[in-house]
C-alpha cells in the first residue's frame, strides 16, 4: 500500500519524480497507524441520511460496506444528491470503497450535497477532533 501526501513539496523529490511512502517508511506507518485507531464504527439504514446539504460537517465516512455472501452492491450504496425547492435530487448512486466529503471537514465548510443510504451501509468515520492531533503531531506534514 502506498500513500502520496498531498503537499505538493513532500512528494516530488528534487527531480521532480513522485515519491512513494510505505509501511517500512516510519513517519507513514506512524502515520497510518494512528489514523487507523482512531476510526469509529459507522451504521446506516436504508433511508438514513448520512449528511444533508448544508450540516456542519465533523467527520470523513469511509463507506466499506460488502457482504460476501452477496452481490457486490447489495450493501453500501448510498446516494448523492441536492435539494432544490424544498425537495431532494439524487443523481449519482456509489458503494463500497468510497469516501463521503472531504475537504470541508477540514475548512469548516457544511455540506456541499445530501448524502443518502440506499440501503444498510456499513462505514468507519474518522472524527475532525481525532485527526486535528494526529496532524500536528507531523509538523514536516504541514509544510
Amino acid at each position: 500500500m502506498h500513500f502520496i501526501f498531498a503537499k505538493p513539496d513532500l512528494f516530488q523529490d528534487k527531480e521532480g519524480l513522485t515519491v512513494y511512502y510505505d509501511w517500512a517508511d516510519s513517519l507513514y506507518s506512524d502515520f497510518m497507524i494512528k489514523l487507523l485507531q482512531a476510526l469509529e464504527p459507522r451504521f446506516y439504514q436504508a433511508g438514513d441520511y448520512i449528511y444533508e446539504e448544508g450540516d456542519e460537517v465533523n467527520e470523513h465516512i469511509y463507506v466499506i460496506s460488502r457482504d460476501p455472501r452477496k452481490s457486490m452492491m447489495s450493501t453500501g450504496g448510498y446516494a448523492v444528491g441536492f435539494r432544490a425547492k424544498q425537495n431532494n435530487y439524487f443523481h449519482v448512486r456509489l458503494g463500497p470503497k468510497t469516501i463521503i466529503v472531504g475537504y470541508e471537514n477540514f475548512y469548516e465548510k457544511r455540506a456541499e450535497f445530501t448524502y443518502k443510504a440506499l440501503m444498510h451501509v456499513d462505514a468507519y468515520g474518522l472524527r475532525k477532533k481525532d485527526i486535528k492531533p494526529i496532524l500536528d503531531e507531523e509538523p514536516e506534514l504541514k509544510k
